[in-house]
């Protein structure tokens, strides 16, 4: 199945051609955390990830035609 992928801020250096939108090929029923693992981005990176523009964890299931959405969180103050 295939899902579209934005990645934000460093997440974007885990991309597989540099870019920051593109679309990726998974199996169905594939996770989140099955996606961050096809682009080979370990556990230890701070991120925020949203689903169709909900925020998930690494457990929720992906569908076709899916938007995830990956960045760093922000800090400030």
């Amino acid at each position: 199945m295939e899902v579209a992928v934005k990645l934000f801020n460093q997440l974007r250096t885990y991309s597989p051609d540099r870019r920051f939108v593109f679309s990726i090929q998974l199996p169905r029923g594939a996770s989140v955390g099955d996606l961050l693992e096809e682009l080979d981005i370990p556990s230890t990176v701070a991120r925020s990830m949203l689903l169709n523009g909900r925020r998930i964890d690494e457990k929720a299931l992906l569908s076709p035609g899916d938007e995830v959405v990956l960045m760093s969180p922000i800090e400030g103050g």
